[in-house]
């Protein structure tokens, strides 16, 4: 019965942890808590998989250039304030909240980015070309996450992973079996011990019941 209830509790916690998506709100508190390394990695994660509209997506931004700056990555911080423009070419730091240092560096490749526009038009129109694909697999994405967690592997073949989907779907069936063999097996047990007349083996039978 113990061996039983831990089964559940692990797979319970597996949903759980599948299910979890990285909030806003929690990537800014980590910024303002000086986890600069946790932003950044907290905000790649959001940008693959979490980004529910495009304000959102200038703040994950934000606070990822920002976070890159701070540790003195400029390179990145650059790349991130210009994919930041990509999106708002007229996006404005709110300078009472953020560090005039970082202010004014956005701002100047904010000049250089506006000034190379026209130059870049090709180029910027394959980028959100590239962005409206992203954001497609973006939500084809969570659409294969809900269908995994209502039948393993039904995903992939949403995703177009056969392969996948059928290896999902076997370990999908094996654990459904294997927690089918196991209640069936404990309520065994469970009859055989409260059926059990002869006082020498009922420990030896409640024994059996409180393993399973």
């Amino acid at each position: 019965m113990s061996k039983l209830f831990t089964y559940f509790l692990v797979l319970f916690c597996w949903q759980i942890i599948i299910a979890q998506d990285i909030s806003l709100e929690e990537l800014q508190r980590r910024y303002t808590s000086f986890e600069y390394k946790e932003v950044i990695q907290m905000a790649d994660e959001l940008l693959q998989f979490g980004i529910n509209s495009s304000d959102e997506l200038l703040q994950v931004y934000e606070l990822k250039g920002m976070a890159h700056y701070t540790l003195g990555e400029e390179s990145f911080a650059k790349s991130t304030f210009e994919a930041l423009l990509r999106v708002n070419p007229n996006y404005t730091m709110d300078q009472r909240r953020v560090s005039p240092k970082i202010v004014g560096f956005f701002n100047e490749i904010k000049i250089n980015f506006l000034n190379g526009r026209e130059q870049d038009k090709p180029i910027l129109d394959s980028l959100m070309v590239l962005k409206a694909h992203l954001l497609t697999q973006h939500n084809e994405y969570k659409k294969a996450v809900i269908k995994n967690l209502i039948l393993p592997g039904w995903g992939q073949f949403h995703l177009d992973e056969p392969v996948k989907g059928f290896i999902y779907s076997f370990l999908g069936v094996v654990s459904t079996a294997s927690t089918i063999i196991l209640i069936s097996k404990t309520n065994v047990r469970e009859k055989d011990y409260l059926n059990e007349t002869n006082k020498d083996l009922i420990p030896a039978k409640y024994d059996e019941y409180n393993s399973s």
